[in-house]
C-alpha cells in the first residue's frame, strides 16, 4: 500500500536535468531543446541553442554538507534529489523515517 504523506518538505528546492522536459517539446524541435553536458571537469553544464555551454551554478547540497559543497563543480548525478520522481519519494521516505525516529522519544516523554 503506497505511503500517505501528511507533509513534504515544502523546503526542498526543485533541480532537475534539462532531459526531464525534453520528451514534452515537440518532436519537430526536441535537438534545438536546451541539454545537459558534462563538463572535463565533471560539473555538469546546460547548452542552449548556437551558445557555448554554461556551467550549472546551483544550490545542491544534497546531503554534503556546507563544508564541503561549491556553487561550481555539481553535477545532477553526485546529488540527492536531483533524479528520478522514485528516488525524491524514496528521498523523503528516508527523512520522515529518521524524523520519526529521532521524534519517538520525545514524543513518548510527553505523553
Amino acid at each position: 500500500m503506497p505511503a500517505k504523506f501528511k507533509c513534504i518538505s515544502g523546503d526542498t528546492h526543485l533541480e532537475i536535468p534539462n532531459e526531464r522536459w525534453t520528451h514534452r517539446v515537440p518532436a519537430a524541435y526536441r535537438d534545438r531543446a536546451p541539454r545537459t553536458v558534462r563538463l572535463e571537469s565533471g560539473a555538469d553544464a546546460t547548452v542552449f541553442e548556437g551558445r557555448p555551454p554554461r556551467q550549472n551554478t546551483f544550490d545542491l547540497y544534497g546531503g554534503k554538507g556546507r563544508d564541503v559543497w561549491y556553487p561550481a563543480g555539481q553535477s545532477y548525478d553526485s546529488t540527492n534529489g536531483t533524479g528520478s520522481p522514485k528516488q525524491r519519494i524514496d528521498l523523503l521516505r528516508a527523512r520522515a523515517a529518521r524524523r520519526a525516529r529521532a521524534c519517538t522519544p520525545i514524543a513518548a516523554a510527553l505523553q
